[in-house]
């Protein structure tokens, strides 16, 4: 069975809601500006995981390219998963063991941009330096990997899962009438969901979650064929 994942969690009660739900999985944003929606202070995170303490596995994007800037947060929040989606900082040899010396036992996931075949090849080479990789889609003309809320192909995703050896979270586009049916063609490790279960903005942008579609998202997720 497939763990779900929910972004972008914002609040010890939207935590505790997930919790309540069923949900495995909660990611938040930092260190950003605060115009991005549902972007967290160090002091908000902090909270979420006092409150979330072991129930849940909690994952940080720290939200900024500056290498020394994301391990200071990292020090100061000591999330379960350090999610490292922005170009201007992959994962390498040397910024995966400096993450790990400044929070031993942390997971690092890269996430993948799924922009085509040539997503294989960089997870293959991705993972040499990650400890989970999240395969999500990229909204055209974007350089930002995510909360694009359009699925890709998940031929190319399934094809990841059996060549890299490394648990994979799929993402992009998945809400409650889909999920059953990622999951049972890709079979990821997991599977992730920011904007098909959240309430959207005029400009439709993920603000607050809808739990509604949250539960919705779970229960379907627990149903698909193991």
């Amino acid at each position: 069975m497939a763990l779900t994942q929910i972004y972008s969690i914002s609040s010890v009660e939207e935590a505790m809601k997930c919790y309540e739900l069923g949900v495995d999985n909660i990611g938040s944003l930092t260190g950003g500006d605060e115009s991005v929606p549902s972007m967290c202070s160090i002091e908000q995170i902090n909270a979420i995981y006092d409150a979330v303490g072991n129930k849940m596995i909690k994952l940080l994007i720290p939200y900024i390219e500056d290498a020394k800037r994301v391990l200071e947060i990292l020090k100061l929040t000591k999330p379960d998963v350090c999610h490292l989606t922005l170009p201007g900082l992959y994962t390498s040899k040397e910024l995966y063991n400096e993450i790990h010396r400044a929070v031993p036992g942390i997971i690092v996931m890269q996430a993948i941009p799924m922009t085509g075949p040539e997503a294989l090849d960089l997870a293959k080479k991705y993972s040499k330096y990650a400890d989970w990789l999240i395969l999500d889609s990229v909204k055209q003309n974007a350089s930002e990997i995510g909360a694009a809320g359009i699925t890709h192909d998940w031929s190319i995703s399934r094809k990841i899962v059996e060549q890299v050896r490394r648990p994979v979270i799929l993402a992009g586009g998945l809400g409650p009438d889909n999920v059953r049916k990622a999951i049972e063609e890709v079979k990821p490790f997991a599977v992730d969901s920011l904007t098909r279960t959240s309430k959207l903005d005029e400009f439709g942008r993920p603000q607050d979650k809808d739990f509604d579609l949250v539960k919705k998202f779970v229960e379907e997720a627990k149903a698909a064929r193991p």
